[in-house]
């Protein structure tokens, strides 16, 4: 008998997640070639599934209502969450009433990964239950953080204390793999790491100025990313943006908590709201330069789905040095792009661009085949098959 599979994202819509999910997708069919899955999402998620890659015959989708967010709308925020609390329980039961081989978690909350502890004391403890860990910055909450994201932490933490056996968690940067197991909050036994699996479509063809140098900031625009700093960075070339030398670009969109930093020196898009696959994949082909003003003690234990989708393009990455992007260089010998100590490098560096020739792309090309080979789904299929084959023997 085919074992039986349950891919659940009860919390992301749309856009949101979606390469990732597309690819893990992919990921878990390798590694169970005869299972039938069960794809609990959103249908407007589906949509954006399937404009990733095409759905194999094998997965039958299952509607879920996942509220949309609204932001800063706190009682919007609050049923979310209870909408993915009810979710959690019901499939749970689901999953238990129908012996499913194995319960896949996408994303949880940490209010739903805290109700998930507390079901495995008393139910559901046959069941084998994989949760993915995303945004694990929330566990360095201090003091100084919003009350909500100490919250946050604490249940976090509070869940991981509960550990129980068939339940494990996977993480997709290895550093994160490190502290979660130096501050003993998973013993290595419930934790796992891969690469974070992508779907490396063919690269598409630039069509562009040839006398224009264009620097793009890929995903959503916030604080949290260092985005003001994309536009400082573009008011330092105002002259050079004048004289059409160079764009700055935003290829995503803006949080409200942007508004102070906007100026006429960025393209962005007006709309607060993801761009349509389409048009980013677009917007990506015609730059020359993925530059990232992540700052260098942030991004130490979440990936960043934007690095990927630069090094998909095969976009030279411009960065501040911090542990994400060091942890990716150094896979490869000869690195995807650079990395600065400061924004003044960043900046340096920029206007070598404008004023010298570019510099040869021939080892960067050789460095992005060899990540699209490390994070692509064969790859990290094999290393997921290894990691389970030693916790679910």
């Amino acid at each position: 008998m085919s074992k039986q599979l349950f891919y659940i994202e009860p919390f992301m819509r749309g856009n949101q997640h979606a390469p990732f999910n597309a690819a893990m997708l992919q990921v878990l069919q390798c590694v169970y070639p005869e299972a039938a899955v069960t794809l609990w999402c959103s249908p407007d998620h589906l949509l954006a599934l399937k404009e990733q890659s095409p759905l194999s015959a094998q997965i039958t989708h299952k509607p879920l209502n996942v509220p949309a967010l609204q932001t800063a709308n706190k009682i919007r925020w609050f049923y979310k969450h209870a909408a993915e609390c009810w979710i959690l329980t019901k499939l749970l039961i689901q999953a238990h009433s129908d012996a499913v081989d194995l319960v896949y978690f996408a994303f949880l909350s940490p209010p739903a990964q805290w109700l998930l502890s507390c079901y495995r004391v008393f139910f559901f403890k046959k069941c084998n239950i994989i949760v993915q860990l995303h945004g694990l910055e929330l566990l360095k909450s201090s003091a100084q953080n919003k009350a909500v994201d100490r919250l946050y932490a604490w249940l976090l933490r509070n869940a991981f204390s509960r550990k129980r056996s068939g339940l494990y968690y996977i993480v997709l940067e290895r550093r994160a793999r490190s502290y979660l197991q130096e501050k003993q909050l998973i013993p290595p036994a419930h934790l796992l790491y891969i690469p974070h699996p992508y779907l490396f479509p063919q690269p598409v063809a630039r069509q562009k100025s040839a006398n224009v140098v264009t620097f793009v900031h890929l995903g959503v625009a916030r604080l949290s990313k260092g985005s003001q700093h994309f536009f400082e960075l573009a008011k330092q070339f105002k002259e050079e943006i004048a004289q059409r030398k160079l764009i700055f670009q935003v290829v995503g969109h803006l949080l409200p908590e942007m508004a102070p930093y906007v100026n006429s020196y960025v393209v962005y898009p007006k709309k607060g709201e993801m761009l349509p696959l389409a048009e980013y994949q677009e917007a990506l082909a015609s730059a020359d330069y993925a530059l990232f003003c992540y700052g260098t003690d942030s991004y130490e234990l979440t990936g960043s789905g934007a690095l990927m989708d630069a090094i998909a393009a095969h976009k030279t990455i411009l960065g501040l040095r911090n542990p994400s992007f060091s942890e990716i260089f150094a896979i490869v010998a000869q690195p995807p792009g650079v990395l600065f100590d400061t924004l003044e490098e960043m900046e340096q560096y920029i206007r070598s661009i404008i004023h010298l020739k570019t510099p040869s792309q021939t080892d960067r090309e050789v460095a992005f085949k060899m990540l699209q080979e490390h994070f692509g789904v064969a790859n990290v299929a094999e290393e997921l098959r290894i990691q389970l084959k030693r916790v679910l023997c």
